[in-house]
């Protein structure tokens, strides 16, 4: 009949809406230093958005470390927690019950045991959090930090953890939302309702994800025994940082690194040091303190100034791939 129709309708603008929502997935990208990073607004029933859940985890599979970003998170649906949770770890994990009052009973949440692509459960998550993360968002980081496998980064989270109903009441412009229950953690017995979840490193919301990049690139590197890629991750983590706070030096301060060096010469160029690499390419030169220098298209190179005792650059040295090269000043 009519009513069926109208509910069909509903329904389809409700997909329609929820494909342009992307099904909450707003953002995907690999970071500097092969740290992954994937935005998510909202956790929409895994049977709507299983699919763009498993693309996003597969884009993900070569990241050293991975980000979740749940800072604009407001909940949805723990069938997404227990997808997305699942490539986290090898062997089934228990991660939350919803005790349910009507009937007196108990839902399990457990890790999927079959997944499409390949588990992750060595590698280092970072969650982000906000005052607005909420509900099913604070689940998600809630069971992540309970079982040490998530550093939490942000802020302390806004506290829902009661599972609710929303009834409309008839004849009024008003509906009443009412928990129906309550969740608990299988490893703290309790959950974060009131409270939030308060994060591993606090920091205001703005600053979390590059506050959460240098963390992961720290643990990265922590983890790697191969020199060239160690001073890669130095390098990275010295470009956010002068990403977030550049290091600016004045024009008497740039006019001494300027000079030819071997073939190379090196130049104020506006404002800037530049190195010539030939005729028509200059490449602007960032400084990272102490002497060093990141040179822009040239990834993993570590430029450092040398000086005599009496403080005068006397030579240039650059590494690159764990090969060292250095050029004394010519005297012009």
């Amino acid at each position: 009949g009519r009513d069926g129709e109208q509910r069909a309708e509903e329904k389809s603008d409700m997909q329609a809406e929820l494909r342009r929502f992307n099904y909450g997935f707003r953002k995907l990208e690999m970071l500097e230093g092969n740290v992954g990073y994937l935005r998510l607004d909202a956790f929409i029933d895994a049977g709507i958005g299983g699919a763009t859940a498993v693309s996003a985890m597969g884009f993900l599979a070569g990241a050293d470390a991975i980000i979740f970003d749940l800072r604009n998170n407001g909940g949805g649906s723990p069938s997404m927690i227990q997808l997305i949770t699942s490539y986290l770890f090898d062997a089934p994990t228990h991660l939350n019950d919803f005790y349910i009052r009507k009937g007196d009973r108990t839902k399990q949440f457990w890790t999927q045991a079959h997944i499409q692509g390949q588990r992750r459960a060595e590698v280092p998550v970072l969650v982000l959090t906000s005052g607005r993360t909420f509900s099913a968002a604070e689940e998600f980081t809630y069971n992540l930090k309970s079982m040490k496998r998530a550093t939490i980064v942000g802020e302390t989270t806004r506290g829902g953890a009661h599972p609710v109903q929303r009834f409309q009441v008839d004849g009024y412009p008003i509906a009443v939302s009412l928990p129906f229950g309550r969740a608990i953690n299988p490893v703290t017995g309790t959950n974060w309702e009131g409270t939030g979840i308060s994060p591993d490193i606090e920091v205001a919301a703005d600053l979390a994800l590059d506050t959460a990049h240098l963390e992961a690139l720290e643990m990265i590197e922590g983890a790697t025994e191969d020199p060239a890629r160690k001073q890669q991750l130095q390098l990275a983590r010295a470009r956010v940082k002068v990403g977030i706070d550049p290091i600016e030096l004045d024009a008497s301060q740039l006019q001494d690194y300027a000079g030819l060096y071997g073939m190379y010469r090196i130049a104020v160029l506006e404002e800037a040091l530049v190195v010539y690499a030939d005729q028509d390419l200059t490449l602007p030169m960032t400084p990272i303190g102490d002497d060093g220098f990141l040179v822009e298209g040239m990834g993993d190179v570590l430029v450092r100034f040398e000086r005599n005792d009496d403080g005068e650059v006397i030579a240039v040295s650059s590494r690159h791939h764990g090969i060292e090269a250095r050029y004394p000043r010519s005297r012009e």
